[in-house]
């Protein structure tokens, strides 16, 4: 999985730190910088862009609707939904697409950052209404192809994958260590123990969406009690997002742990 000095060809995985450069400082992207450049932006057909709380603007309130949020969790990205109605009447917003913002790289970029993702926000406008569905037969296939992206794309730094487990036909669940035994982990106001990270995938038959969940399962030093953590993100998508724009956006989302 790793590369210790030995042969000369370089390791498959992806991910991992930012090499930082030790001559000079620099500036992280302005998160409010962002917002205000999208702010600005011209509206979608005939909806204007309401800015609805510091970290988030949306086009619209009814389904259809877009909506994009910073999110603070691990790295900051923007991750833009799309409201749609579920299996039981219920709006239910939609993962659409995500932008990883990595300060080092991006540093001076906010107004670029935001150009790219109104351009993504006008090409999800302009595509058609997700609806839900009864039923979903291809999540076997789907998790089959996560999990052998994220074998070669993970957060390698600080985890390594472990398998790929079918909880039943509409679950399924990957599991990744993490390096040093996930030993200093913060645990309440404590030192903990990361025991691992688990990437849960599945199709909620009620809601009538495929819904994707990533999170740690940390435990005290001393113990292991397995308490499952707030998620670092927690999406659903329509079944008729393509399998590779879906399998992209996680991906997306695990590199930013």
């Amino acid at each position: 999985m790793a590369k210790y000095g030995f042969g000369d060809e370089d390791s498959q995985i992806l991910g991992g730190t930012e090499t930082m450069p030790g001559d000079r400082l620099f500036e992280p992207v302005d998160p409010n910088l962002i917002i205000s450049e999208l702010v600005s932006m011209p509206p979608l057909g005939n909806v204007d862009v309401r800015q609805i709380w510091e970290d988030t603007v949306q086009w619209g309130s009814m389904v259809g609707a877009i909506k994009t949020t910073i999110t603070p969790l691990g790295s900051i990205k923007l991750v833009t939904r799309k409201l749609a109605m579920d299996l039981e009447g219920t709006a239910r917003w939609l993962c659409k697409a995500v932008h990883p913002i990595r300060d080092l790289k991006q540093e001076g970029s906010e107004r670029h950052i935001a150009e790219i993702v109104f351009d993504k926000i006008k090409e999800i406008s302009s595509a058609g209404l997700d609806s839900a569905s009864e039923g979903y037969e291809d999540l076997e296939r789907l998790a089959n192809k996560l999990w052998h992206t994220t074998k070669k794309q993970h957060p390698s730094y600080i985890m390594f994958p472990v398998a790929l487990w079918r909880q039943n036909e509409n679950h399924y669940k990957l599991t990744y260590n993490f390096r040093g035994q996930g030993a200093g982990a913060p645990y309440n106001g404590k030192t903990g123990r990361a025991e691992q990270f688990d990437i849960d995938i599945f199709f909620e038959s009620e809601s009538g969406f495929l819904r994707c969940m990533g999170y740690d399962i940390d435990s005290p030093m001393g113990q292991h009690l397995y308490h499952i953590q707030t998620p670092e993100w927690d999406e659903r998508f329509s079944v008729q997002t393509d399998e590779d724009e879906i399998i992209e956006t996680v991906v997306k989302m695990f590199l930013q742990y």
